[in-house]
């Protein structure tokens, strides 16, 4: 499942979020997760679909210029994810 994983975004009513810093503190929270095996709720709010799942791998591709430290900052955050049911 790609995800988007920057500094700032844009959400579903087009409203931005974030500042410095939020792409990577979002991306070492979810490798968090995925490294103690949480199992957390995937919703998909565009179907509605929603399941329980563990983060099995994942993989992170910067394509924004800047390190972890400076902005832009951000990427592509792919996630295999194992259901629970």
């Amino acid at each position: 499942m790609p995800l988007l994983c920057f500094d700032s975004e844009k959400d579903g009513q087009g409203g931005v979020m974030g500042n410095k810093g939020y792409g990577s503190e979002r991306l070492t929270a979810i490798q968090e997760i995925a490294s103690e095996g949480t199992v957390v709720l995937f919703e998909d709010l565009g179907s509605g679909f929603s399941t329980l799942v563990t983060i099995e791998e994942l993989e992170f591709a910067q394509i924004s210029p800047g390190g972890m430290t400076q902005s832009p900052w951000g990427g592509i955050l792919t996630l295999s994810m194992r259901t629970l049911d």
